[in-house]
């Protein structure tokens, strides 16, 4: 039970993630307390109090006289100890709040941001009371069982370009989630994340925009990790939810941590390509990571229904509609109400 509304990274924390990381490296062999001691400058005896620590959070160790510190069990925790011994980024995750509760990781982040916060700063939360997806709608935060994290983006980018950070998150996070369990998780615009159809994560993106550029971009995600289908019952969902748990191969662990650094990871390197070399890549990526191309669509704009055949995204990220008449249209944001297999066979709502 965490005793601070808040943890972030302070000297323990990043010297505690240090020793994990070693341990992490050795795999299934032991690490003698005296190369600890030495390697960090401290007594055996500090070793052993940082070992506490680090045992404190759900991790456990083999200890053995002789031959030092085994790690033999690694939690399922959102703590920034273990986060920081998993991450290979230079600004992502490196400023990290972690919360027990809160009302919104976006309004944390955005708070954070309106008060100088750098890039790459996360906030991530256990539950959420007040979770939110598009339009306002509220997202389900079961306590421990899914991933809520806002990442703080400061890209040096016209307003128009947002929505292409919204896209580029869910290729990112498709793809990792896929290397990590052999799961064909797909980008349903503009954004989700799909797996056989059914939505695993959502993305919200907050910006405070200035004339010219943005000031600063929230990415808001939410992941069901290990939701059961008895956490799906009752409620009441626009499209049929599913988690990691339920659709990954039963022989795979699955952590929260290991999804969270991975996608960190991945996403630095696809953020500094795209602020780099532009979309063009990533729309290439989209267009075979997308679960609407090639299938009949309504999407709902807020001011009227349109209903067609998914054809294309447009050099910018929008979706392009081939509507009955044969006319094509860009719908730069949506809602997709329907998605039907293609039969070419074009319809109005």
């Amino acid at each position: 039970m965490l005793t601070e509304d808040r943890v972030t990274i302070d000297e323990k924390t990043a010297r505690l993630s240090k020793i994990l990381k070693i341990f992490g490296k050795a795999g299934q062999k032991p690490v003698s307390g005296g190369y600890l001691a030495s390697r960090f400058g401290v007594s055996r005896t500090m070793i052993s109090k940082y070992i506490g620590e680090i045992e404190s959070l759900g991790y456990r160790f083999e200890k053995r006289t002789g031959t030092g510190y085994r790690l033999i069990h690694e939690p399922d925790t959102l703590h920034p100890v273990a986060i920081l011994s998993l991450l290979a980024t230079e600004n992502m995750g490196r400023s990290y709040h972690y919360c027990y509760e809160v009302g919104s990781t976006n309004d944390l982040a955005v708070s954070l941001a309106l008060d100088g916060a750098p890039e790459g700063t996360c906030v991530v939360a256990e539950a959420q009371t007040k979770g939110r997806g598009r339009l306002g709608r509220s997202w389900l935060s079961v306590p421990g069982k899914g991933i809520y994290m806002s990442v703080i983006l400061r890209p040096d980018i016209p307003p128009r370009q947002v929505p292409q950070l919204t896209l580029l998150t869910g290729i990112v996070l498709a793809a990792t989630l896929n290397v990590m369990y052999d799961i064909d998780a797909r980008v349903k615009w503009p954004n989700d994340v799909v797996i056989k159809g059914k939505k695993v994560a959502g993305i919200l993106a907050e910006s405070q925009i200035e004339p010219q550029r943005a000031r600063f971009v929230v990415i808001g995600i939410g992941i069901n990790v290990h939701h059961g289908q008895e956490d799906f019952s009752g409620g009441t969902f626009r499209y049929p939810p599913t988690s990691v748990t339920l659709e990954a191969p039963k022989d795979r662990k699955i952590t929260r941590q290991h999804i969270v650094s991975n996608f960190l990871n991945n996403f630095e390197k696809a953020y500094k390509n795209y602020l780099s070399e532009g979309w063009e890549i990533w729309s290439e990526k989209l267009k075979a990571m997308s679960m609407l191309l090639g299938c009949q669509v309504v999407i709902d704009t807020g001011e009227e229904k349109i209903a067609g055949f998914a054809c294309d995204f447009s050099p910018e990220g929008s979706l392009v509609i081939q509507l009955p008449d044969g006319e094509k249209r860009k719908v730069l944001a949506g809602d997709v109400v329907h998605v039907y297999p293609d039969e070419r066979t074009l319809f109005t709502p």
